[in-house]
């Protein structure tokens, strides 16, 4: 499955097996373990790497 986030912000989904899922993975790069995504109040996409989980599986930070 591919997930996409475009200019204007939309974000976009693609199917494994679709036609276009070929040129879509060119170029891909793994993403590392440990890795969180979210979107800001702003609508933009972000990223964070290192831990974000307490030992129950709860997150760190943010509302329970």
């Amino acid at each position: 499955m591919g997930y996409g986030y475009d200019k204007e912000g939309k974000d976009l989904f693609l199917q494994d097996g679709h036609q276009q899922c070929g040129p879509a993975l060119e170029g891909r790069q793994e993403v590392p373990k440990g890795t969180l995504f979210f979107i800001g109040q702003n609508g933009q996409l972000y990223m964070r790497t290192g831990p974000f989980l307490e030992g129950d599986g709860k997150f760190m930070f943010g509302s329970d």
